[in-house]
């Protein structure tokens, strides 16, 4: 475990988690609650994709296991998809 991995970081990138809800009203309540967490910026929705995404930005760190349990008291799953490099290899 590092900080990437058990952190969503603060920044453009975000962190994108994988989740079992589908529709747009599914989202909107769950949205709300994760702005409540201390640090969340904005969280956005793709459904476009399978299994659909859920991308969260933060201000600063916030633990994925925080995000996780908001999601989980909800009745639904979120797992954090693979990271991507931070810093540009060209």
């Amino acid at each position: 475990m590092s900080i990437r991995t058990e952190n969503v970081i603060p920044g453009e990138h975000g962190k994108i988690f994988a989740v079992n809800f589908k529709t747009k009203e599914e989202f909107e309540s769950i949205s709300e609650a994760l702005m409540e967490l201390d640090g969340v910026k904005d969280v956005m929705f793709n459904n476009d994709v399978h299994p659909a995404e859920l991308t969260i930005h933060t201000e600063k760190l916030v633990k994925v296991k925080d995000v996780q349990r908001v999601i989980n008291d909800a009745g639904y799953h979120a797992v954090p998809k693979k990271l991507f490099p931070l810093i540009s290899e060209n």
